[in-house]
């Protein structure tokens, strides 16, 4: 899945900074979405142009010093074009902030839960200087069971399969040993 990269906002990066000297880290516990007409984030960003949902982390980790993996759901809320996404601090700081001018990341039907997991390149932070607060509902995308499963019927298909050609095989191979 490639990441999604947003702009850390001047707030955020300041947020990374007070909480570094305090021998934290600062911590994600929000995602916000709006459906403002797309635009290029310039840092400066205190708020979402058009904030249509803000949900509670639900899932996620730290895959790498540079790199998290956010999940949350979207269980409520009206249909829109989501075109802004933004990650709000624990204390409600704006921390980053993505759009694109042309293309819309998804779209929220209403009454419809739409889940959500980003993989979010943090540029220009420090390693390890940003982390997640857990506290919405679980977000339970894994999808390793089915995927088993599915590998082991794969694999006990293929073991009939040369099972049968093994016995279908036998006499011919055995006659010309003979």
């Amino acid at each position: 899945m490639t990441p999604l990269v947003p702009k850390i906002t001047d707030a955020g990066l300041r947020a990374i900074i007070n909480a570094q000297a305090d021998g934290l880290e600062a911590r994600i516990s929000h995602v916000a979405l709006g459906d403002a007409k797309g635009y290029v984030p310039s840092g400066s960003e205190t708020a979402l142009r058009r904030e249509r949902v803000r949900v509670p982390i639900g899932g996620g980790e730290r895959i790498a010093p540079h790199e998290l993996r956010v999940e949350a759901i979207v269980d409520d809320g009206p249909s829109f074009w989501v075109r802004e996404v933004g990650f709000v601090l624990e204390d409600g700081t704006l921390f980053a902030v993505w759009s694109d001018p042309d293309t819309p990341l998804a779209y929220k039907t209403a009454g419809v839960p739409l889940a959500l997991a980003y993989y979010l390149a943090l540029q220009g932070v420090p390693p390890d200087s940003v982390n997640i607060t857990i506290s919405g509902p679980t977000v339970n995308l894994t999808v390793d069971g089915p995927i088993i499963a599915l590998a082991a019927s794969v694999i006990a298909l293929q073991r009939r399969v040369v099972a049968t050609e093994v016995a279908r095989l036998t006499p011919e191979i055995e006659a010309m040993w003979a």
